[in-house]
């Protein structure tokens, strides 16, 4: 039997011993949750704005400030096109992992995982509440979330998915697992 993909949602893992809080995809199929970590571009990249904004401290030390707004202008577009680069690639990898089968997702990076059926003892959902902050001008916004806890042997994993998101995950993933626990 040839192992399909069921659904497909975003979510958020957080396990304290790992990667706490990183945005990842979570694909159900006939057999197992399989779990793909987000990666962008390398994070000792992030050396590069902060060397450019030592040059622009440098030179606001020394007096010179073309080397200042040198320093300071290539920190701020560097910051930027490294933000931008490392959505794109994020975006460009979770676009080609959708197109790609089962056992590809878990080989196309060493930190994904998958979650067998049989392995989930039971799953815990809870309810609760998140305030985001558009901008320092604007006061926050109240969205509820869904806590997924899966208990799997002698190991449990956190992920948390948007309310839009949670109800059809549920749906999919019901008939695979014999106790799903909703709580409020």
């Amino acid at each position: 039997m040839v192992e399909e993909i069921l659904g497909i949602f975003s979510a958020r893992q957080s396990m304290p011993e790992e990667d706490g809080g990183r945005s990842c995809t979570l694909f159900l199929t006939s057999g197992r949750v399989i779990v793909m970590k987000h990666r962008g571009i390398d994070p000792r990249t992030v050396a590069l704005p902060i060397i450019a904004l030592a040059v622009g401290f440098t030179g606001f030390l020394l007096m010179n400030f073309v080397l200042f707004f040198i320093g300071a202008g290539m920190g701020i577009v560097a910051s930027l096109v490294l933000g931008l680069a490392d959505f794109l690639i994020r975006r460009r990898r979770i676009s080609k992992a959708k197109k790609l089968a089962p056992d590809e997702i878990l080989k196309a990076d060493r930190r994904n995982f998958e979650i067998p059926y049989a392995k989930i003892a039971k799953i815990e959902t809870k309810r609760f509440e998140e305030f985001r902050r558009a901008s320092m001008l604007l006061p926050t916004f109240q969205e509820y979330k869904w806590a997924v806890k899966f208990f799997a042997e002698n190991r449990s994993y956190i992920f948390s998915l948007d309310s839009d998101v949670y109800d059809p995950f549920i749906e999919r993933i019901r008939p695979f697992v014999s106790q799903i626990v909703e709580t409020e």
